[in-house]
C-alpha cells in the first residue's frame, strides 16, 4: 500500500522541526511496509523538488510566495493559500498517477483537506482528514467562510482523525459530526530519542550552569504559544528562587518583543532565548530542565508536552486542548488556566522552592511507574488499522 500524505508543513532538512510530527509517522508507516509519498510546498529555495528518505518520497511543489511558510496565526493568508492550492493538487495529481497512491491522508482540514477532497473527486481515490488542532480552535472558528469548507470536507471524508479526545469533541461539536466517524489518535514520541538521560551530562554538552534551577519552553515565537504570559510570570519566580533560568527554545515573530520585555523587566541574567534547534538535539534540552512550561493558549496534544514527560521532566501546563488527559496534577506536572500569568509562577515556585523540592522530587521519582507514552510505532499501527477499514469499505 502506498498512501499520499497532504501536508503544507513538512521538513525541509534533517533536524528541522516543522511538520516533524508528519515525517515521523510516515517514517513509522514504513516500518510496517506502507509506503508514502508525501506532497508539501517548497518553502526555502534550496529545498530539492524530489527526494527520497528511507520508504518515504517526498515531492515539493512551487507557489509564489518561497522563503515564508503557508501559516499565519494572526489572518488567513488568502492570496498565498490560493497558489499554494493550485500547485498542491497538480503535485498531487502526478503523485498519485506516478506512485500508484491508494489512498489520501490530509493533514489539517484546511488547507490540505480541501486539496484532498479535490483530488479525490478527481482520481476516485478515497481520503482521510487529520484535524490537528490549530485549525480548528484557530482558523475554522474565527471564519464562517472557512467553517463552511471544513464542514463540506469533514462531510465528504471517509473517516477523520483527531489528535485528542478533546480536539475530537470541538470537531463533534462544530460540524456536528457522528462520533464514530472520528478516530482518536495521539502523535507518537520516538522513544529512542526522547527517554530519561544524566541531567549533568546534558547541561555540560549545551554549556548550560549545573547550579541553576532550569525552566524551559520549547515552541515557536507566537502569541497563541503563550511565551509572553511565561516572561510576565517570571519576576515573581525569580523573587522566590535567584537560581531560576528561563530558556526558550525556539523561533517566531514575538521573538523582539520579548527580548524587549525581558530587558524591560530586568530578566537578563534569568532568560536565554536561544533560537530554534534541530528537532533531535530537543531531548538534550528537555532532560538539562528542571521543568517544561507549556503556556499555550490553544493547543491540541501537544506534542512537546508528551516528549518532555518521555524524558521524565514534569510539566507546567495550561488547561486546552488534551493538556488535562497528559497532566495528573501533583504527579507529573500541574495545570493552570492560560493566560494566567501568576498561577505560572505559582507552579513554578511550588516546584523550584528553596530548600523545600519535595513536591519536585515525588514527580521524578513517581515516573518510574507511570504508564509510558505512546511510541510512534503505535502510532502507525492505528494508522494502518483506519487505512485497511478505509479500503475495505470502497
Amino acid at each position: 500500500m502506498r498512501v499520499c500524505f497532504l501536508s503544507h508543513c513538512y521538513p525541509s532538512y534533517p533536524g528541522h522541526s516543522a511538520g516533524c510530527f508528519v515525517e515521523s509517522l510516515a517514517q513509522g508507516l514504513g516500518r510496517f511496509g506502507c509506503e508514502v509519498s508525501v506532497v508539501t510546498p517548497r518553502i526555502f529555495v534550496k529545498d530539492a523538488l524530489f527526494e527520497a528518505r528511507g520508504s518515504v518520497k517526498v515531492y515539493r511543489h512551487r507557489f509564489l510566495t518561497a522563503n515564508r511558510y503557508l501559516h499565519s496565526y494572526g489572518r488567513v493568508p488568502i492570496f498565498r493559500m490560493l497558489t499554494y492550492m493550485t500547485g498542491a493538487v497538480w503535485a498531487g495529481l502526478r503523485v498519485i498517477k506516478k506512485d500508484s497512491c491508494s489512498l489520501i491522508h490530509a493533514h489539517w482540514v484546511v488547507p490540505s483537506g480541501l486539496i484532498a477532497l479535490i483530488l479525490a473527486r478527481l482520481t476516485g481515490l478515497p481520503f482521510i482528514v487529520h484535524a490537528r488542532g490549530s485549525e480548528v480552535s484557530v482558523y475554522l472558528r474565527r471564519s464562517r467562510f472557512l467553517r463552511c469548507l471544513g464542514k463540506l470536507v469533514l462531510r465528504r471524508a471517509h473517516s477523520i482523525v483527531a489528535r485528542g479526545a478533546n480536539l475530537k469533541r470541538e470537531v463533534v461539536e462544530m460540524f456536528q459530526l457522528e462520533e464514530n466517524r472520528i478516530h482518536v489518535v495521539h502523535d507518537g514520541v520516538d522513544l529512542s530519542l526522547f527517554r530519561p538521560s544524566d541531567k549533568r551530562a546534558a547541561r555540560a554538552e549545551l554549556g548550560l550552569p549545573e547550579d541553576k534551577d532550569i525552566v524551559l519552553f520549547v515552541g515557536h515565537l507566537y502569541p497563541i504559544k503563550g511565551a509572553q504570559h511565561l516572561i510576565e510570570a517570571l519576576p515573581a519566580a525569580v523573587r522566590a528562587n535567584r537560581e531560576v533560568l528561563c530558556v526558550l527554545v525556539g523561533e517566531g515573530g514575538m521573538r523582539e518583543p520579548l527580548a524587549r520585555r525581558v530587558r524591560e523587566l530586568n530578566l537578563e541574567n534569568h532568560v536565554s532565548l536561544v533560537g530554534e534547534e534541530p528537532h533531535e538535539r530537543i531531548p538534550l534540552w528537555m532532560n538539562a530542565a528542571d521543568i517544561l512550561v507549556v503556556p499555550s493558549l490553544s493547543e491540541a496534544g501537544p506534542d512537546v508536552a508528551v516528549e518532555a514527560l518521555a524524558c521524565h521532566t514534569p510539566v507546567v501546563g495550561t488547561r486546552v486542548g488534551d493538556m488535562p488527559n497528559l497532566i495528573t496534577p501533583n504527579e507529573n506536572g500541574l495545570l493552570v488556566e492560560p493566560g494566567d500569568a501568576e498561577a505560572i509562577a505559582s507552579s513554578i515556585k511550588l516546584l523550584l522552592a528553596n530548600g523545600d523540592r519535595g513536591l519536585y522530587q515525588r514527580m521524578k521519582d513517581g515516573f518510574a511507574t507511570r504508564r509510558p507514552v505512546e511510541s510512534i510505532e503505535a502510532e502507525a499501527q492505528r494508522h494502518l488499522g483506519i487505512y485497511q477499514e478505509v479500503l475495505r469499505g470502497v
